[in-house]
């Protein structure tokens, strides 16, 4: 009995550092605190430069595509409430800026530089979850990005949709955004299904959609640049080829705008997500 008196403290001790050797040492939760920052600051992956933002506590990377004349910039006017959203890191690409050349409009460099950002994003910061902010030219970078990547956006809100540039031409009454498209792809639409047109729209990559995801459309009953109809095609379109894709349009009485009211509601529905 003795023995086992003196040698108790001795063994407990050695079981104790066998047990701590054994049990994998705790990591910080959240992203690295350099990246938490005050405002945006300047990032790439390769040669696509982007725009961060880490708040406390992150959880997703929230994904900001710009307007068709805009650039990775313009998040900071565009939407500057989005950089004070609780528990998210903000990420702004710049997909080779607005949409007035080749490498621009539509084309699958955009959306290969967009991917780039977001796995660098996801390494850097060590989170999975992407959710997408997106508004006029950025919704067809966003629904083309969901089609050609499927299963990488957990949620998405999009404002003022273009879904196929053909009847885009055909139906708005912004004379810029058939200019840029002239000048482009060089000539109008031969019809609703000119090649040349077709393969830089939505409507060419969204087959292959896949979620589970949830995607909120948004659109204004007096905007006459992209008419709300381009939302209920993209609808029909998912719709019809993946059910794990939960799609909602919404309605609101604006124009083509992005004013204070509506990235408010913008806004709410990133929180709630």
């Amino acid at each position: 009995m003795g023995f086992i008196n003196k040698g108790l403290p001795l063994v407990l001790a050695l079981l104790a550092a066998a047990a701590n050797a054994a049990t994998p040492a705790k990591q910080t939760a959240g992203v690295p605190d350099s990246l938490v920052t005050a405002d945006y600051v300047e990032s790439s992956a390769g040669d696509e430069p982007y725009l961060i933002k880490c708040n406390s506590h992150a959880t997703r990377i929230i994904l900001f595509l710009h307007t068709w004349s805009g650039d990775y910039q313009q998040v900071k006017t565009a939407f500057p409430e989005l950089a004070a959203l609780e528990g998210a890191c903000i990420v702004s690409p710049n997909f080779n800026g607005p949409n007035t050349t080749a490498q621009a409009l539509g084309s699958n460099d955009t959306l290969s530089r967009i991917d780039a950002v977001v796995n660098d994003a996801r390494a850097k910061t060590g989170l999975q979850r992407v959710d997408i902010s997106a508004v006029s030219g950025g919704t067809m970078e966003a629904l083309s990005y969901m089609g050609k990547y499927p299963g990488k956006v957990h949620a998405a809100s999009i404002w003022l949709v273009i879904y196929d540039l053909a009847s885009i031409y055909n139906t708005t009454q912004d004379q810029q955004l058939k200019d840029n498209m002239l000048a482009v792809l060089g000539a109008a639409p031969t019809g609703p299904d000119d090649p040349a047109y077709l393969e830089r729209s939505p409507r060419a990559r969204l087959s292959t959609i896949k979620g589970p995801t949830k995607l909120i459309m948004n659109v204004g009953t007096m905007d006459t640049s992209t008419p709300g109809l381009q939302a209920l095609l993209a609808k029909d379109h998912i719709s019809s080829v993946s059910k794990d894709v939960s799609v909602t349009i919404k309605t609101w009485p604006i124009t083509h705008e992005f004013s204070a009211p509506v990235r408010q509601n913008a806004l709410k529905q990133l929180t709630l997500e």
